[in-house]
């Protein structure tokens, strides 16, 4: 498949404010933490993505073509390093506070009900979403892929970041290695995430904030030092008082987040079901986003 961005999707045109970001068709609304871009495109019953740290709204640039043809897809780049406009130094952006970033979005683009599709760290942080608001209207159901989640957040083979961000001169220098293809796609980096490798030009997409700006970094840097399993598990506590539909599209090949961690979700959400997605890593969006389509148009047609 083409290697593309999300802007080569078209975008609806809503009451936010436009911003030149090289694709007039971003979108920005100020929130509480600060100025977020999304795309909102397509109509129908509303959809909304939530990816993981060190991407953005391109993680999602597979599916939202064919998405948008039936649902309105809103997509926004939210502050996990992969974001181009840097949030207020003042605010909070500890996992809960993002978490209720999520239910910010939504009271504020009001799409009505929604599902929303998580990723990664977005999982998590849809985790705690739910387990803080477990009866919020506007939730129709939730999508995960392979995420966080128990005791793993972040996983094993990312906790160093956690530690570097706590360092002084480290982060800096770690960024300036990012601009080497050769590190980025290291295990400990990106290139543990796919089965199939990422182009060099969506990478520069997730990564170049974090590696260019030193503003972006310090809102990185802010999140990994709080990315700690306790959120997580203790949101697991109150996930079985969301009694709204879950899909878990599950990669079982990921090394990072194991089948196993979709099968205990499973038992404790009242309503939900696993969907097996093979031959692909974190990213079933990368990997297969064929099959994420149609997990995705499946799961919301059949409940409307």
């Amino acid at each position: 498949m083409k290697s593309v961005s999300i802007s080569d999707t078209p975008s609806r045109t809503t009451g936010a404010t436009a911003q030149r970001t090289g694709d007039e068709r971003v979108q920005t609304i100020t929130t509480s933490v600060g100025p977020i871009q999304y795309y909102d495109t397509g109509s129908g019953p509303a959809l909304l993505f939530v990816h993981g740290l060190f991407t953005n709204m391109h993680l999602w640039r597979k599916i939202i073509p064919e998405l948008s043809r039936h649902f309105r897809c809103i997509v926004p780049t939210l502050p996990f390093g992969g974001h181009s406009l840097p949030v207020r130094d003042d605010v909070d952006l500890s996992p809960p506070a993002l978490a209720a970033l999520i239910f910010e979005l939504i009271e504020t683009l009001q799409p009505g009900e929604v599902t929303i599709v998580a990723n990664d760290t977005g999982g998590a942080l849809t985790q705690l979403a739910l387990a803080s608001r477990p009866d919020h209207p506007a939730i129709r159901g939730v999508v995960f892929t392979n995420c966080d989640a128990f005791e793993v957040f972040p996983p094993r083979r990312f906790v160093y970041l956690r530690w570097i961000a706590h360092l002084p001169v480290i982060p800096t220098l770690l960024a300036y290695q990012m601009r080497l293809d050769v590190i980025r796609r290291l295990p400990i980096a990106m290139g543990g995430l796919t089965r199939y490798r990422i182009p060099s030009d969506v990478l520069d997409l997730y990564l170049r904030p974090f590696v260019t700006d030193r503003r972006i970094r310090d809102n990185t840097l802010r999140t990994l030092r709080d990315v700690r399993p306790r959120y997580t598990v203790e949101a697991a506590r109150s996930l079985h008082k969301f009694e709204k539909p879950v899909m878990l599209a599950w990669a079982p090949e990921d090394r990072l987040f194991p089948l196993s961690l979709a099968r205990r979700l499973d038992a404790i959400f009242p309503n939900s079901r696993i969907e097996l997605i093979s031959d692909s890593g974190t990213f079933i969006s990368e990997d297969q986003p064929e099959a994420l389509i149609r997990v995705i148009t499946n799961f919301v047609t059949t409940r409307s």
